[in-house]
């Protein structure tokens, strides 16, 4: 989770400065959004975290029942805070983010009785790899032995190193940015990507790739398929991809196949490129399927 400064200019990175057009604060993090996706798409959502009890802090508990996530299963500590970050929004609705994620190495799971109560009604497990706290590995093998479906958003190194690589490895469903499928693979060509993250593990790798759209695979042969973007007009591409996995995971929790899963987290993404800023940066089903028509 995230409390982002937004700031909207009216200039492109070449143009070297730009004046602030717009400023507003609101609160993002690929958790947060990933879950208000699915939330607001009418699936029970749940985080599972720590968070702080500071009386500054009240307003971020309150964001995540605002926005339809259950906290049921937070526990409080002290220095789980959000990340602050600033986000500035480019006139061709391109964004930067600079962010200040100190307090996350703070993050925690909440106490084992909370999650071994959570995982007995879980459908569908979503992990940040990049924010997992210590833990969150074995609550992954767990729910992998539980028969419970489980996705894994991976974009850099995370926090707790010692269970990062572990959890991209035996992840069932794998949804990762192209350009970190490269990093990890040391390659740039996408079969040679999908081959060297497949494993016996897999149910899918997926690798997002912005306005090109996305690659996948969903057996040992590795044939690569492509689902292309929806052809939009952009306005603003923050938080698109936590979008996209929220809307994947609600997919999946509804029995849709993979391809079919995928180009519903592909509409899901183009409806929220094309919001106003400013506007609640969600998904509605209506609009998800007048892209799918």
């Amino acid at each position: 989770m995230a409390y982002d400064r937004v700031l909207y200019t009216n200039s492109l990175w070449e143009d070297g400065k730009g004046k602030i057009t717009k400023e507003e604060f609101r609160f993002g993090g690929n958790v947060r959004n990933a879950l208000a996706t699915v939330a607001a798409l009418h699936v029970p959502a749940t985080y599972l975290t720590t968070m702080s009890d500071k009386p500054e802090w009240v307003i971020a508990l309150e964001d995540l029942k605002k926005s339809g996530i259950s906290t049921e299963y937070v526990d409080f500590k002290e220095n789980s805070y959000p990340a602050i970050a600033t986000v500035f929004i480019l006139n061709n609705g391109e964004r930067f983010i600079a962010y200040d994620d100190f307090s996350l190495k703070h993050l925690d799971l909440p106490s084992q009785k909370k999650v071994e109560d959570a995982l007995s009604k879980t459908k569908l497990l979503l992990i940040d790899s990049y924010t997992a706290p210590q833990g969150t590995l074995e609550v992954l093998k767990r729910a992998i032995s539980m028969g419970i479906p489980a996705i894994v958003d991976a974009e850099r190194e995370g926090i707790n190193a010692g269970q990062y690589m572990e959890m991209i490895d035996i992840a069932p469903e794998l949804v990762i940015p192209l350009h970190y499928g490269a990093f990890l693979a040391d390659q740039s060509n996408v079969e040679l990507i999908m081959k060297h993250l497949w494993n016996q593990h897999r149910d899918a790798v997926v690798l997002t790739d912005g306005a090109n759209g996305s690659y996948f695979v969903t057996d040992k042969n590795c044939v690569v398929q492509h689902q292309s973007a929806f052809k939009v007009h952009t306005i603003d591409t923050n938080g698109t991809g936590d979008v996209f996995h929220g809307a994947y995971a609600v997919a999946r929790y509804q029995g849709k196949s993979i391809p079919e899963s995928i180009e519903y987290a592909t509409a899901a993404a183009a409806v929220v490129v094309q919001l106003p800023h400013g506007e609640t940066r969600i998904p509605s089903e209506d609009k998800i399927q007048g892209l799918l028509i």
